[in-house]
């Protein structure tokens, strides 16, 4: 038996084309050359950002203040303010205490200061001092926190406390050596103050106080609490 042929493919002739070159993204010009503006390095891993110098004058008071605390120099006098959440006038705490400031005195430079609020003892039990016992009723202290030398002269200072409409008329002044005792209030006869009246809109009250060298310097007391102010307005 004879067996049929098998077809053979037909054998092209053309030449063989090599596979594309790899496809390289093409330039494009953005625009005429020009220097490009170096990008400043990052900061290494742990470094921290250079700050301002502590006596630079374009830094802002606030800026070296803690959170919840507001610092204002007007000529000699220095205004501190500090937002308290009322929220503590509900608590079983004996007290409450703000965060440190730095008020810069003269001779001895830059001293860190704290607020303190005491609630109204209303009994002699051992839980009888609450601001919750108290209803919100307490003083305000100032406290030094550095040790002062024996040669640091008197220190005035007012105390008020709210802002915009629930701004209360400021009390004092009060001079005091700070370098004998470190934490002085107001007079007993005037120290107690009905903090739930100073509650705003936001939750939160403001204490402050003003500092001077003099009490002579705080003989007008509703310079620095005007309501028109824009650091005691509603902020």
């Amino acid at each position: 038996m004879q067996s049929m042929p098998q077809e053979v493919a037909p054998v092209s002739m053309a030449p063989a084309v090599p596979p594309p070159p790899a496809c390289i993204a093409p330039h494009i010009n953005l625009g005429p050359a020009s220097a490009a503006t170096p990008l400043p390095p990052a900061h290494a891993p742990g470094e921290r950002e250079v700050q301002a110098p502590l006596h630079d004058a374009t830094v802002p008071d606030i800026g070296r203040q803690p959170n919840g605390i507001t610092l204002t120099v007007f000529g000699n006098i220095h205004h501190v303010s500090w937002q308290v959440d009322a929220r503590k006038l509900e608590s079983q705490d004996k007290q409450t205490v703000s965060p440190s400031f730095v008020v810069d005195l003269p001779v001895l430079g830059p001293q860190p200061f704290k607020l303190a609020l005491y609630p109204t003892i209303t009994s002699d039990s051992k839980r009888g001092a609450s601001f919750k016992k108290a209803k919100g009723k307490g003083k305000v202290v100032l406290k030094c926190e550095a040790q002062l030398p024996t040669t640091v002269p008197e220190i005035g200072f007012r105390i008020g406390i709210g802002r915009g409409d629930k701004l209360q008329l400021p009390r004092g002044p009060v001079a005091h050596n700070f370098s004998e005792q470190s934490m002085r209030g107001l007079a007993k006869a005037e120290e107690e103050w009905d903090f739930t009246l100073a509650v705003d809109e936001s939750g939160t009250f403001v204490v402050s106080v003003a500092l001077a060298p003099s009490v002579a310097l705080l003989a007008t007391p509703h310079f620095c609490w005007s309501s028109s102010s824009p650091m005691m307005g509603s902020q």
